[in-house]
């Protein structure tokens, strides 16, 4: 029972998060405040590693009879590390 917590609470944080970057993402890039967003990709980065870590693990463990869910990681690591690159390709400013 607790991997299953422990599991579906990462996927609610790591939604919850995404949703919060994507939101922003947009919001600084409405704003032209481009150089704000860099300060989201080390946190991206860290959210991005934590998941994979916990994917890895259940992986590893024979998912804890779970994993066939670990499709909805994977699309999180992707729309992670996609925004990541849109926040260090959009937070570049001029000079």
């Amino acid at each position: 029972m607790v991997p299953f917590i422990i599991y579906w609470f990462a996927v609610l944080v790591g939604f919850a998060w995404i949703v919060f970057s994507l939101g922003a993402f947009l919001y600084y890039l409405a704003k032209k405040e481009n150089g704000n967003l860099w300060f989201f990709i080390p946190l991206n980065l860290v959210c991005l590693a934590i998941l994979a870590i916990i994917v890895f693990l259940y992986r590893a463990n024979e998912g804890f009879g779970i994993t066939q869910y670990s499709s909805i990681y994977f699309s999180f690591l992707a729309a992670l590390l996609i925004i990541s690159v849109l926040d260090l390709l959009f937070g570049k400013t001029k000079q």
